[in-house]
């Protein structure tokens, strides 16, 4: 759920994260605390590291493709006139958070699919907007620490 009046197109860094439905397609294997893609989670990660070419207004930094959900720290460092109306492939976007998120679910899906697997985000992702250096450490830390504590359970 977004947050109500905040502009998701001005200069921060926001933790996103996106699940997949039920199914029986994972993204990745958690072994000895460790990700394993499989062909899924591998056009996500692609998927992923293209954002920056497509969207020159942001950065991505940690991310880590789990089981059934993706985590990742993107930030906006610049947001021009000409960028927000930059069409692509999809057709136009914003140069907020939501366009970003949904070139980022759509790329994927499709890449996924012609791969011959059935797959589906959840129609909503969440995201935390990040206020502070200490709570980007503490964000990358979780996701950094996302497959241990998994392979825990």
């Amino acid at each position: 759920m977004r947050r109500q009046n905040w502009d998701y197109s001005k200069m921060a860094s926001y933790m996103v994260t996106i699940s997949i439905t039920d199914q029986e397609e994972s993204l990745s294997k958690i072994v000895g605390g460790e990700v394993e893609l499989t062909e899924s989670g591998e056009i996500i990660e692609r998927e992923w590291l293209l954002l920056p070419s497509i969207f020159k207004y942001i950065e991505i930094e940690e991310f880590v493709i789990m089981p059934d959900h993706f985590h990742g720290i993107i930030h906006f460092y610049s947001n021009s006139e000409e960028d927000s109306t930059k069409g692509n492939e999809y057709g136009f976007s914003k140069g907020n958070l939501p366009a970003v998120i949904r070139r980022f679910k759509s790329g994927s899906s499709h890449r996924i699919r012609k791969a011959g697997k059935a797959f589906k985000w959840h129609t909503s992702f969440h995201d935390r907007i990040i206020y502070s250096e200490q709570a980007k450490r503490n964000m990358r830390n979780y996701i950094l620490n996302n497959p241990k504590k998994a392979a825990k359970k």
